[in-house]
């Protein structure tokens, strides 16, 4: 799995992460508490359909490790096999860096303990299959992206549809049983059948193009009589400095949004590399989408950089290169040049006299 590379000004991360950063509130804390003890209570009594959901709700409000340890073994006692182990992996590497160890060691325990006994699946998609435009699989409601095509991904035992769809292509729908315990089920994606009507249209015949005479050549334009420079406007530069002023603050906006989604980047990505254990390989749908999640979040905090970077720099020119009341001996103004590109952005100034 390759980093993910977040361009990060320590100063703004420390802005950002102090201004922006929110704690859950009192009402979600309480909700969390109410769903977890419920669903503990279930447990107890043995009513796993009644007691995961809300165990699975209360995570998703208060991703406390005590919740998900009960929620692992919540799956586990319904016969999710495939999601008990990756709760109970994901927990022991948690617990493993908190320094928990009774924890870590218990959940690893019961992870090694369900690894031995877990069905996989593999799909496998020829590649002019996977290469079709708008390509989409779907396991039930889990889309299966393409790193996993081929690849023996542990899952829950039962009964699975299969969704093959392209763009201009008939669906294909197919299914899978998987067995309780130790099952290795394979299925073959064929290729899609075209729709009736795909391709079909007949393109636009463009008008062939008609010859016209060459315009005249133009008439020619005397040079003006005087070589003098222009008049430069007259006034006290309030409104330079104002639009200076303007864009510094799109430019700190635009850093405060690049180290925000910086950091979650690097969030992101190091809870992606728990479920991606061989790195490019992951073995979990999850470790896949959290690392397209991380790639995203880095994409969007690089371009927020470059623009609010450059916005600053601009800003600041203007804002201290606007004329003042006292009268120019022979300073006749700043001209900006700038762009911005994949690897950031720059500006230029150049003044002349």
């Amino acid at each position: 799995m390759k980093p993910v590379v977040v361009k990060v000004i320590a100063g703004a991360v420390l802005f950002s992460a102090h201004s922006l950063a929110q704690s859950p509130t009192s009402d979600t804390m309480r909700a969390a508490e109410a769903l977890f003890h419920s669903g503990r209570d279930l447990l107890n009594k043995g009513d796993y359909a009644a007691a995961c959901p809300k165990l699975e709700k209360s995570l998703s409000l208060d991703p406390a490790l005590g919740t998900q340890l009960y929620l692992a073994e919540c799956f586990e006692r319904q016969g999710k096999t495939a999601s008990a182990w990756s709760l109970f992996a994901d927990a022991a590497a948690k617990a493993g860096k908190r320094g928990e160890k009774r924890r870590a060691k218990t959940a690893a325990a019961r992870a090694s303990a369900l690894s031995s006994t877990l069905s996989r699946l593999t799909i496998t998609v020829p590649s002019a299959v996977a290469a079709l435009p708008g390509f989409r699989l779907m396991r039930a409601k889990t889309q299966v992206k393409a790193p996993l095509f081929g690849v023996a991904v542990p899952v829950d035992p039962g009964d699975y549809e299969l969704v093959a769809s392209a763009d201009g292509y008939k669906p294909w729908t197919g299914s899978a049983k998987v067995p309780k315990k130790n099952g290795r089920v394979k299925v073959d994606i064929p290729m899609l059948e075209k729709e009736p009507d795909a391709g079909t249209a007949s393109a636009p015949v463009e008008p062939a193009p008609v010859e016209t005479a060459p315009p005249p050549d133009p008439a020619p334009v005397a040079p003006p009589t005087s070589t003098a420079p222009p008049q430069e406007d007259a006034g006290d530069g309030s409104g330079q400095r104002t639009l200076g002023l303007i864009i510094g603050g799109v430019g700190i906006v635009g850093v405060a949004i690049g180290s925000v989604f910086g950091l979650n980047a690097i969030s992101t990505n190091k809870d992606a590399e728990e479920f991606c254990p061989r790195g490019n390989k992951c073995d979990d749908q999850k470790g896949i989408d959290l690392t397209d999640d991380a790639n995203s979040a880095a994409t969007v905090s690089n371009v927020a950089f470059g623009v609010g970077g450059v916005a600053l720099i601009t800003g600041a020119i203007l804002f201290f290169s606007a004329p003042s009341d006292a009268p120019r001996t022979g300073w006749r103004g700043l001209r900006f040049g700038g762009g911005l590109g994949s690897n950031g952005g720059g500006l230029t100034a150049r003044g002349t006299f």
